[in-house]
């Protein structure tokens, strides 16, 4: 049961800290769960009336006046001294030295967030700038507060991609402390799986990453260092699309072909050719990656499917699916990163050869799809490593085409990987490369049938792009989508759009979107 959330909006301008600076005090028990929602607005606006309002459970307001720092702290040690809360979720962390400091500066002795009176804050680490990627980046400095973990959303992964549901659910599975799972990388979490499995099995955990590379020719190495498969997409505006996506399909191959390190070419098997392309063997007993990712896969479906039957309720209780949905995302970023981790140097478990497998495996997987597809009436315009489209092909009937969910069926037994159905689209763009007219691997746009936009790799989707650029595309699109409205009533058929075309387009809605802005 979630209860309502408390909101205290206070001013103060003593020892300010840029922009809004949020304390979250959570309380979580068996029964209960509340909020206390604390907001410094750095310079409000003396004539906003909001400000030091309270909201009690009930939503009752109760004015109180918060004129100094004193006030402030007054207000936030009563807040943890009537929920006694176990964990606390700040916008950033230096909100923590911020309050003992203004407790220092106005005299007040007896102001502390631990539950140990006599212990205060300590710094674990201190700011720093790293790079990654290309990108510079900040890390700011973490604190711990004694008998309450904090969680600072400025610096974690897990509570920005998913909740703090998410979060907990990670913890109550694979006993990572709350703080240091707030903080910790995918990997980091991963590891940390990999290191119960290994302690349920009794293996000793290596300090440091050992296996080394087994040898391979050079032709081998040539056919192994490839990543999953992308199809060239016919570049133009296609219609009635269906996205097809195989579920997990890194996870499922490494659970459903037992890749694993432990396993990958075995002395035991060394004359078997067990990987497509590659000769590599794989050993028959069972590896121990499968044993540590097939309980989150298991996991996750039995979510999802809890997901899905609470959607289906004439009245589906919205807390329940965001916990739900957090749990479901968290589980879902450990599944991601468990392949790429596999041919990470520095994993303790990693092998490359288990990377090299798994992608020999996704491409067959694909290249049979298509095959089955196209084989049952179906025309593939794209596909990208685990997804591909399709759309009805012109030249088969329509009663000789298979039924597109009888098979994926089909496809689902043949490879043991679950192929669903994931969108209709209206239309679906693939547009060309910038300096070429060969289609974009990754860049496309389309309307999903009786729903919004999917965009993919243009300008709209780039986080680096001013909001004018992405409001002239996102005119751009409705203006196409209206067009091919009415194209697709008059004759519905593929439409082959080349890059003039697409530019004179462009051309009409940024003039239009240049007028109404002026």
């Amino acid at each position: 049961m979630r209860g309502d959330h408390p909101r205290i909006r206070t001013a103060a301008t003593k020892h300010p800290v840029e922009g809004d600076v949020v304390l979250w005090i959570t309380e979580y028990s068996k029964q209960v769960r509340e909020r206390l929602d604390l907001r410094r607005i750095v310079e409000p606006d003396a004539t906003d009336d909001s400000i030091g309002d309270v909201g009690l459970l009930e939503s009752a307001l109760i004015p109180i006046q918060m004129s100094s720092p004193t006030d402030l702290l007054t207000a936030v040690q009563g807040a943890l001294d009537a929920h006694d809360p176990d964990v606390l979720v700040c916008s950033t962390s230096e909100i923590v030295p911020t309050l003992y400091e203004m407790a220092t500066d106005a005299g007040v002795d007896d102001f502390s967030l631990s539950r140990w009176p006599d212990a205060d804050y300590q710094q674990l680490a201190s700011r720093s700038t790293y790079s990654s990627y290309g990108r510079v980046g900040h890390s700011p400095a973490s604190y711990n507060v004694p008998g309450r973990a904090i969680i600072d959303e400025s610096n974690t992964f897990f509570h920005g991609e998913t909740n703090l549901d998410g979060v907990l659910d990670l913890v109550s599975r694979w006993k990572k402390p709350v703080q240091e799972l707030a903080w910790a990388s995918i990997g980091n979490v991963l590891t940390a799986i990999q290191i119960c499995e290994a302690h349920d099995r009794g293996v000793l955990v290596p300090w440091n990453p050992w296996r080394h590379q087994f040898y391979k020719s050079m032709g081998t190495l040539h056919d192994a260092d490839r990543g999953g498969f992308i199809f060239a997409p016919e570049v133009g505006l296609h219609e009635n699309v269906h996205e097809l996506d195989f579920s997990s399909l890194y996870p499922n191959i490494i659970c459903t072909r037992n890749v694993s390190p432990d396993v990958i070419r075995c002395e035991c098997h060394s004359d078997r050719d067990d990987i497509p392309g590659l000769g590599y063997s794989i050993c028959d007993e069972r590896g121990y990656l499968v044993d540590v990712l097939q309980p989150i896969i298991d996991a996750r479906d039995e979510i999802k499917a809890v997901i899905r039957r609470e959607k289906e309720r004439d009245a589906p209780d919205e807390d329940r699916l965001a916990e739900l949905e957090g749990q479901s995302g968290a589980l879902k970023w450990i599944l991601v990163a468990c392949f790429g981790y596999q041919g990470f140097s520095n994993a303790k478990f990693g092998r490359i050869e288990c990377h090299e497998a798994i992608n020999a495996f996704a491409r067959e997987i694909l290249l049979t799809a298509k095959q089955r597809l196209e084989a049952g009436g179906w025309c593939v315009v794209h596909g990208i490593v685990d997804c591909i489209w399709v759309t009805p092909d012109p030249d088969v009937d329509d009663e000789d085409r298979e039924d597109l969910q009888i098979l994926a069926t089909k496809i689902t037994d043949c490879v043991e990987i679950r192929l669903e159905h994931e969108a209709h689209y209206d239309w679906v763009a693939f547009v060309p490369q910038r300096e070429s007219d060969a289609g974009a691997l990754t860049k496309y746009f389309g309307k999903i049938a009786g729903d919004d936009f999917k965009v993919r790799g243009i300008e709209a989707r780039q986080r680096s792009i001013p909001p004018f650029i992405e409001d002239i595309q996102r005119d751009c699109l409705d203006r196409l989508d209206a067009i091919s409205g009415r194209r697709t009533r008059l004759s519905p058929r593929r439409h082959q759009a080349s890059p003039r075309w697409n530019g004179t387009v462009q051309a009409t809605c940024r003039t239009e979107s240049c007028l109404q802005a002026a």
